[in-house]
């Protein structure tokens, strides 16, 4: 598109009216113009439940770790998902685990593949390479509270118990 200007005294053509009614039409010819260029975005949103592998559809956290994968912290474990499949993690049935020690709170990684999980009664670390859980502290009826902030590669947590 070619301008042409007129060849017309200065401040006839620019007198304070005019000037705004100018700066007017090209801010609405210029927000149109980007309205036309905005191009939308179709986003996919697929569910996951327990038909899909999720052990408990009762989730307290969803963490993404470091690597990508997708935790979901359940009164019944960890469970992982890798964008295809679930796997359950869960404490080992054996002394100094109990039952109460499934019942999972909160998660945080610490580093790579390592991770401190709250419990209904007990802090753990948990090793997702072999699986493995070790009992950090426990004392039935503390309900640890875990924190999302490490201090010194370690998170902060609050445990309170009885009296």
């Amino acid at each position: 598109m070619k301008y042409q200007l007129l060849a017309l005294p200065f401040n006839r053509i620019f007198n304070r009216r005019n000037y705004l009614c100018l700066l007017l039409m090209l801010f609405i010819t210029q927000l149109t113009k980007s309205q036309n260029q905005i191009s939308t975005t179709e986003i996919s949103i697929s569910k996951y439940g327990i038909e899909e592998g999720l052990r408990q559809s009762m989730v307290k956290q969803v963490y993404q770790d470091s690597r990508g994968l997708l935790w979901m912290v359940t009164g019944d474990g960890l469970n992982c998902f890798d964008g295809q499949t679930f796997k359950l993690f869960r404490v080992p049935a054996e002394v100094p685990f109990t039952q109460h020690d499934n019942m999972m709170r909160c998660l945080v990684e610490t580093e790579l593949n390592h991770f401190v999980v709250s419990t209904a009664s007990s802090l753990c670390l948990f090793n997702s390479i072999n699986a493995e859980f070790k009992i950090i502290t426990k004392e039935i009826g503390s309900h640890p509270v875990l924190f999302p902030l490490l201090l010194n590669k370690k998170p902060l947590s609050w445990i309170y118990g009885k009296g």
